[in-house]
């Protein structure tokens, strides 16, 4: 019953999103293959302006927008990144368990992905564990990126309460 409320909550936002999403210029976030293997190849556009967020050690994303863009966020902090921290970034999240479970650590699975302004045209690159990020063009050549979370539902810190 509690997950059958949950899906129609879920329904009812996306209803709602989706009834807005005329109202502002919303981006997209396409997972892409090959940005993610950019990221572990530790390769960096020099044409993108880069960002992090989370603790600077071990961010939870790392994203690279067009330095022809703007960007206008409290969330995200810019990096001039080198590739010895992206190195050091992408070592460190393919060695550190996120979360312990009673059943053992459970690691974070990062991603790579497409940024996509309005028009459907390449904005920038995203790498993150957490998947569900909202990006927003309030301007020309501005970006208002959101901190990203993980969908409704997915977050491990809830998944696995039984196994504590």
């Amino acid at each position: 019953m509690k997950k059958r409320l949950l899906v129609l909550l879920y329904i009812s936002i996306l209803g709602l999103l989706t009834n807005c999403a005329g109202s502002a210029n919303y981006g997209t976030v396409k997972r892409d293959t090959s940005v993610t293997e950019k990221f572990k190849s530790f390769e960096i556009n020099q044409s993108y302006s880069y960002f992090y967020f989370g603790k600077d050690e071990r961010p939870f994303s790392i994203m690279g927008i067009d330095s022809s863009y703007t960007v206008e966020s409290k969330f995200w902090y810019p990096i001039d990144l080198s590739k010895e921290q992206l190195q050091r970034w992408i070592i460190a999240f393919e060695a550190t368990p996120v979360y312990q479970t009673g059943s053992g650590a459970a690691k974070a699975s990062y991603h790579g992905s497409v940024i996509l302004n309005p028009q459907g045209e390449p904005a920038g690159v995203i790498y993150s564990m957490l998947h569900w990020i909202v990006i927003t063009f309030p301007g020309d050549k501005v970006v208002a990126p959101f901190p990203p979370s993980y969908p409704p539902g997915d977050d491990p810190s809830t998944k696995y309460k039984g196994d504590r």
